[in-house]
């Protein structure tokens, strides 16, 4: 019992003497998740199964509860360290523009954190329907869309817009000009947002993710259409 106490094991001499042994060092097995020890390799492999309903990780940007970590491109991982090594791939990707200030980033969440920065500077709030803006500009253009007045008209086809930038939009269909070009494949297109879209099929992004199975797409209308399926009765 002593021995015991003490962290050693008793062996008997042929003289009768009692001779005390230090006890072999037991391997200790380390769980990564929650830091539980375990003396068997096997038992170790059987912990995890006690963390799959787990939902210990919290979400910056929404705030709810999720099980594992998801990157831009969809994919999960239960430890944090594990998509940090992952996202290294997407490093020099920067798929999401700002709006106001087109600075780039490689993630959804980088963008919805720096437009943040530009909310202080929020001035003009259309007294329609209290929609905020940061330039005057912008909300001047906005205030047309509730007075139905269509003072930009086409020179070709006479066709009217409320806003500037829909007659030039416009105008590209009439020029067959196609100004935005990827950097990568060449390919160019009239608007600049089917160009961003275009980029995700070389970057491998896939930002709108289901949360029903996590499921990622590059585009919010095949997300939608997904949608369907967990919705629809078979």
């Amino acid at each position: 019992m002593i021995a015991e106490q003490l962290g050693h094991e008793e062996t008997f001499s042929t003289n009768g003497y009692t001779q005390l042994l230090p006890k072999p060092e037991e391997n200790i097995y380390d769980c990564q998740e929650c830091g539980k020890h375990f003396s068997q390799e096997k038992n170790l492999k059987m912990h995890p199964c006690t963390h799959m309903n787990e939902r210990p990780h919290v979400c910056e940007i929404c705030g709810r509860r999720k099980s594992s970590f998801r990157d831009v491109c969809g994919k999960g991982y239960h430890r944090k360290s594990d998509l940090k090594a992952h996202a290294s791939i997407h490093a020099e990707s920067k798929p999401f523009a700002c709006n106001i200030c087109d600075k780039r980033y490689p993630a959804m969440a980088n963008l919805r954190s720096h437009l943040r920065t530009h909310i202080r500077d929020k001035s003009f709030i259309c007294e329609v329907c209290r929609k905020v803006f940061y330039q005057s500009g912008c909300l001047r253009a906005h205030i047309l869309t509730h007075t139905n007045e269509k003072s930009y008209v086409c020179k070709l086809c006479g066709k009217r817009y409320n806003q500037l930038y829909s007659l030039k939009r416009h105008y590209l269909t009439h020029t067959k000009e196609k100004p935005f070009a990827c950097d990568i494949c060449s390919k160019a297109f009239q608007e600049k947002a089917t160009l961003k879209k275009h980029l995700l099929t070389h970057t491998g992004e896939k930002p709108h993710v289901c949360e029903v199975c996590g499921k990622g797409f590059t585009q919010k209308r095949c997300l939608t259409s997904h949608l369907r399926t967990h919705t629809e009765k078979p």
